[in-house]
């Protein structure tokens, strides 16, 4: 019950989201791999780091936002990267999605070449200045997700492992703080 109604406030959430309002002034660039690196500047500038509360509005529910910010505003299909044994989320994308480059590391995983995005201070890995994102936690053993839903109803033994990678009503007040635009009705 409690996973249906969550689903529901994000369903709602998502649908009174247009495209144009997730792309931010920055999307200047011609390419497609800068756009989104300069996204995830004013995210920063904004303060973003700022909303995460451990528990909360963490590194789970921060890629499940993230997830669909690149849907939305950019067509691309990333996916949910989960280490279990880290204890971390982050968002996986393809470079068949936005391309090759060696600006940012790549990482192999089950034979698709993927660049990381860490959703908690938001960049591409590789640019976080951070301890804890070390490449100790992204070549941990990680499962590969396409969407939020499918980490909800992964189990592992007859156990869900997680019911924590959908919005909730008290992070969609958070992110209002940054994008007044995203005020829940």
């Amino acid at each position: 019950m409690m996973v249906r109604s969550s689903v529901f406030v994000l369903l709602a959430f998502l649908s009174i989201l247009s495209a144009s309002s997730l792309v931010s002034a920055a999307h200047t660039s011609p390419v497609l791999l800068e756009a989104i690196d300069n996204d995830l500047t004013w995210f920063q500038e904004q303060g973003w780091n700022s909303l995460y509360e451990e528990g909360g509005f963490d590194c789970s529910r921060m890629s499940v936002f993230f997830w669909d910010y690149l849907r939305r505003a950019y067509g691309i299909d990333s996916d949910i990267v989960v280490s279990f044994e880290a204890g971390h989320a982050w968002l996986g994308i393809p470079t068949s999605e936005i391309g090759n480059t060696t600006i940012y590391p790549q990482y192999m995983v089950k034979g698709v070449s993927y660049y990381f995005l860490s959703s908690t201070s938001p960049c591409f890995v590789g640019c976080e200045s951070e301890a804890y994102y070390s490449d100790l936690v992204y070549n941990s053993s990680v499962y590969v997700f396409d969407d939020p839903l499918e980490v909800v109803y992964f189990t592992c033994n007859g156990f869900y492992l997680s019911n924590d990678f959908t919005l909730k009503y008290p992070d969609l007040v958070k992110i209002s703080t940054i994008l007044p635009d995203y005020t829940p009705t």
